[in-house]
């Protein structure tokens, strides 16, 4: 079974509202895609959060949203001088968000995620189920209540009921979609990372969900092993039941 038809079943069993989501690289600009037409036009979440609703959403150089997305997506070497004021307690020209502790610790959290190489690639999100042969997904992303997060985790310990392949991170919500599982790739890692903690983006995606990026492999394993785990319990049904309305 192929990537698409693995997560249109993933979907039904689970009883996903919103499609897996594939992130790639493009060199050549794609057309009919969601896009901002310029930088600092908005926060990329609610645009990746699109994809998940069945929408092609396309980033890339001069079109990735405010400076924290065009930073975290690859595209940027720094975010904004005094950025470590601004997500911990201040001064700055604005509000802090309070966010760590003080401002040395944000900078460490900063530096950490800053690209080795910037990109100049275009960055897609698309749903799974849509993907062409040539599109090859880096990360699957899956917006999910917690009924079917548990069921995720689940999924995720059935091959190996002790391994940490399960993290949770935190930061900016698209750091935790992007920046912070391509560096767990990079290491050679194969994890899923929990996200949507972010505070500050939170109020732009329904209130009941929550993200878990993981790396194609990882997403393989979950799909094939469907048929043999609880999902085909009454247990399961029930849960399923009560998520219709």
């Amino acid at each position: 079974m192929n990537l698409t038809e693995e997560a249109k079943r993933l979907k039904e069993k689970l009883g996903m509202k919103y499609f897996p989501i594939a992130y790639f690289r493009m060199q050549n600009k794609p057309e009919n895609c969601l896009a901002f037409k310029n930088d600092n036009e908005g926060c990329i979440m609610p645009l990746i959060f699109s994809a998940a609703k069945g929408k092609t959403t396309m980033f890339g150089p001069g079109q990735a949203g405010w400076n924290c997305g065009q930073f975290y997506l690859g595209y940027r070497e720094s975010i904004f001088p005094g950025i470590e004021y601004f997500l911990s307690r201040g001064p700055f020209t604005r509000e802090p968000e309070r966010l760590t502790k003080n401002a040395k610790l944000a900078k460490k959290f900063v530096d950490a995620a800053k690209p080795e190489n910037l990109i100049t690639d275009y960055s897609i999100f698309k749903p799974v189920e849509y993907l062409e042969d040539n599109e090859k997904p880096i990360l699957i992303t899956l917006f999910l209540n917690p009924d079917q997060a548990s069921a995720v985790v689940s999924l995720l310990a059935f091959n190996d009921p002790l391994s940490e392949r399960v993290v949770t991170r935190w930061g900016s919500a698209c750091s935790t979609t992007v920046t912070i599982p391509m560096q767990y790739l990079e290491e050679g890692k194969e994890v899923a990372l929990w996200g949507l903690f972010d505070i500050t983006v939170r109020p732009k995606i329904p209130k009941e969900l929550l993200t878990i990026t993981m790396p194609p492999s990882l997403f393989r394993e979950i799909c094939e092993n469907l048929d043999n785990s609880f999902v085909i319990t009454e247990r399961w049904a029930k849960i399923m039941k009560r998520n219709e309305s």
